[in-house]
């Protein structure tokens, strides 16, 4: 028994630390109890020798004292945990309030346009009937696919186009189209391989709706942004296109586990593309079309243009709309793709041009400070 109540005490002090360092207070509460009856254990059970015992009132004292430990350790970490915080959120004070000061512009400006589109997003919230959204495979087959269906995927296989986005082979033995809700995506290199076939389906999509609302793409030059409809014929135009690449592997485990606990299936950001608007009402218009779009399954919607939107005192105060979609045309299902989520950010060209390298890196500072 000492030496189980030895363990207790161990294991229970553990847990109090990570819990206290993620914020779990119900947990760190209930493992400092555990913690705290583990010590009275010890002092119950712990072996001696004849004339040297503790006795009852002795033991509870000991443990008394020593149930100190995690309350001091709560404190302390409580305390670090706090002065993290502010330091990180001077980090990037100055652009938060950047980003405020462009946002204050646009609601003087556009307010009719900011409501419009709020009520349009809320209103695909409702509907889209997703609360945490994941990754999924698609179902199995309960049959092998028909010579006709065999024919295809063989066709499938020998495409340039799968060719190019590193298909060695589709698994024949899935539905197209459906998507198993008891069997997420768990391996990141499952998620990186469809996350790269979408991501160039998800360029195309951007392209066009660009190229209907007036969209614009960021280039090599950082303080310039490219009309897609007049790089459309412009080759040399096109050329100076910076688009995004898919998320790093790195920031990619970083986040999983940070933010996720390791359920690879959470993380719905690997392939995301980005599209710039001078205008809110144009913003609007580009939303209007995702939604009118029967290519695209829209999951979840961000919207941190809304005036209502909780702006955290540590947060970056960044304002953007995030769509997160499935692409379910014949093409993502003939890649066998349909079921990965990606992410649209639709940008005010006024807070794209406070975002910059510098202010980058300001914020990965602050985001490792906050540990998320």
């Amino acid at each position: 028994f000492y030496v189980v109540a030895q363990l207790a005490v161990y294991l229970s002090l553990i847990s109090v630390t990570v819990s206290v360092w993620r914020e779990k207070w119900v947990k760190s509460t209930f493992a400092g109890t555990c913690f705290s009856l583990s010590v009275l254990s010890v002092a119950v059970t712990r072996p001696h020798s004849e004339g040297e015992g503790m006795g009852a009132l002795g033991a509870i004292l000991f443990a008394v004292f020593l149930a100190f430990i995690p309350l001091m350790l709560i404190l302390v970490i409580s305390v670090l945990r706090r002065r993290n915080s502010s330091h990180a959120s001077t980090l990037i004070q100055e652009d938060r309030l950047k980003y405020e000061q462009a946002f204050r512009q646009l609601i003087a400006q556009e307010m009719n346009s900011i409501m419009s589109l709020k009520r349009k997003v809320d209103e695909t919230l409702r509907s889209s009937g997703e609360s945490t959204i994941r990754q999924y495979h698609r179902l199995k087959a309960v049959n092998e696919p028909s010579s006709l269906e065999d024919q295809s995927y063989r066709i499938l296989e020998n495409d340039a186009a799968s060719q190019f986005c590193g298909i060695s082979g589709i698994d024949r033995r899935t539905i197209p189209g459906s998507i198993d809700l008891q069997n997420p995506v768990q391996e990141l290199s499952v998620l990186f391989n469809h996350a790269r076939i979408a991501h160039v389906l998800l360029r195309h999509k951007c392209q066009q709706w660009a190229l209907q609302c007036s969209g614009k793409f960021r280039t090599r030059d950082p303080k310039q942004y490219t009309l897609w409809s007049s790089a459309v014929e412009d080759r040399a135009c096109r050329a100076q296109i910076l688009w995004p690449e898919v998320k790093n592997p790195k920031r990619t485990v970083e986040k999983n586990a940070r933010l996720y606990a390791g359920d690879v299936s959470r993380v719905v950001d690997i392939a995301r593309q980005e599209i710039i608007f001078e205008t809110i009402s144009d913003l609007e218009r580009c939303f209007d079309l995702v939604s009118a779009d029967n290519e695209v399954e829209i999951v979840r919607a961000k919207n941190k243009l809304d005036v209502h939107f909780f702006r955290d005192e540590h947060g970056s105060g960044f304002r953007n709309l995030h769509i997160n979609m499935r692409i379910i045309s014949q093409a993502a299902m003939s890649l066998g793709v349909e079921t990965h989520i990606c992410e649209l950010q639709c940008i005010p060209e006024v807070i794209a041009h406070i975002k910059t390298q510098e202010g980058h890196r300001r914020y990965v500072n602050f985001r490792n400070l906050m540990g998320t």
